[in-house]
């Protein structure tokens, strides 16, 4: 089955990040329910890799690494480091030991964004970890047009036809510094 088609259990939480329960995640999506999910910003050679992103919401933008969502396993919460390695490893050729450290979690901050076509809104408390690497990934298909390498720098003073382009989370992230290199 296409991994897009799957029915998923994401955890559906209040402002502050507390578990409510779980929702299915088209439906969280559809209707605009505050649910988690979390972000990986891997740097290479002091370069962020963002994946040109490949899905039904929100296709076609630059992201971070990786994003995805933490789930509802057995009703209970998969944990964030867990949720991080299966993503990494379906959605590029890493594994979470190709990271020089454990990922590090560098804030957490809750957003609303919807597609300019109004199908789909991702209303988060988005989790932010931060790590780096010595190879760059090889994006999988399904998930990625493919990818680019930029320093944080370039990003914050890309131009307005680039910004527009990153995911509404990746902007946010930009405005609240945490873009952040970790320090190994």
């Amino acid at each position: 089955m296409n991994y897009f088609d799957e029915p998923q259990e994401i955890l559906r939480v209040d402002e502050n990040d507390s578990v409510l329960g779980s929702v299915d995640k088209l439906l969280a999506h559809k209707e605009g329910l505050l649910h988690r999910g979390f972000t990986l910003v891997l740097f290479h050679n002091d370069r962020v890799v963002l994946q040109h992103r490949k899905h039904m919401v929100f296709d076609d933008c630059f992201d971070t690494t990786i994003s995805s969502h933490q789930l509802s396993i057995d009703d209970k919460p998969q944990n964030d480091l867990d949720a991080i390695a299966k993503t990494l490893e379906r959605e590029t050729s890493l594994t979470i030991d190709s990271c020089r450290a454990e990922p590090k979690h560098v804030g957490t901050f809750m957003y609303k964004a919807s597609q300019k076509d109004g199908q789909f809104t991702e209303h988060e408390v988005l989790r932010v970890y931060v790590a780096k690497i010595d190879a760059v990934p090889v994006m999988n298909e399904t998930f990625a047009y493919g990818l680019s390498l930029k320093t944080v720098e370039e990003i914050k003073q890309s131009r307005a036809e680039f910004k527009n382009m990153l995911a509404p989370w990746s902007q946010e992230m930009i405005k609240r510094d945490l873009l952040q290199q970790p320090p190994l």
